[in-house]
Formats: C-alpha cells, structure tokens, sequence
C-alpha cells in the first residue's frame, strides 16, 4: 500500500513538471515564430518609406517610434504573465505534494488501526481512541496521523 501511494505521488509530481516544460517550450516557439514574421514585416516597410533623397518620411518616423513603445509595453506583459504562470505552478506543485504526504499519513494512521486491536476501556488524553499494538504497547492517533504512546506521555 505505501509503495503504491509513494508511486502515485510521484507519478503526480513527474506530470505536472513536463506539463510546465511543455507549456514553456510552446510558448518559446510561438515567440520566435512572431519576431521573425515582425522582423520581415518591418525590413519590408522601411523600404517602402524612404523618400526620394533615400531619407525616412517624418511620418515613418513616428511611426517607428510608437512601434517601439507599444513592443515593450508587450515585452512587459508578457514577463509579468510569465511570472505569474510560473508561481500558479509552483503553487499547484506544492498543493499536490501537501495532498500527497495528507493521504500518505491517513494510509499510514488507516493500516494501523486496522492491523492493532481497539482498547474499549481507556481513551487518549482528548478522548481519542486507543489501541494495542502487536507487542502489546498502548497508543493512539495524534492530530497529525502519528501514532503516539500512552507510555511516552508525562504524567503530573
């Protein structure tokens, strides 16, 4: 049963690491595809504006001037969408492994209560139902899943 939640859990965590790194890889590519499309576009354009003592229309110029402004505007959005996409991925990847180490430590607290006998006649120090292990020892489930001996605790 542990191996087969320690192979989910990393089952999960290899999945959402290559999704993140297809993500990535797609975005790149239509990146490049863009440049190269605008840069043709703009050698195309600049040809076609020089006047005929082979000097830009003022015209042109400003033009010039407004492309550039608005492409790094765009660069900055598109850092800032970066950013962001690369934060909900850590968060998710942190998420899923919190959920993972949850359900590992409820499997774990699930096996022992099945594998010990119930002890009717006594309860932990908040009511919590105690157990007799195999070798005869008395405990019972902390808040956190751990096993935690009658033994162990300080009597006042």
């Amino acid at each position: 049963m542990k191996r087969l939640l320690a192979y989910a859990m990393a089952l999960t965590m290899l999945f959402a690491v290559g999704t993140v790194n297809a993500q990535k890889a797609s975005k790149k590519t239509k990146a490049k595809a863009e440049k190269t499309t605008e840069k043709k576009a703009k050698a195309e354009t600049d040809n076609a504006h020089l006047t005929k003592s082979g000097k830009l229309d003022k015209r042109f110029k400003e033009n010039k001037e407004a492309e550039k402004k608005e492409a790094k505007a765009a660069k900055a959005e598109e850092k800032k969408s970066a950013k962001k996409a690369a934060e909900e991925t850590k968060a998710s990847t942190a998420a899923a492994a919190s959920e993972s180490k949850a359900t590992a430590s409820r499997a774990k607290a699930t096996a022992s209560k099945t594998a010990d006998q119930v002890d009717n006649g006594s309860k932990g120090p908040h009511g919590e139902t105690v157990y007799t292990g195999p070798r005869g020892g008395k405990y019972f489930i902390n808040k956190n899943g751990k096993k935690e001996y009658l033994s162990s605790l300080k009597k006042h």
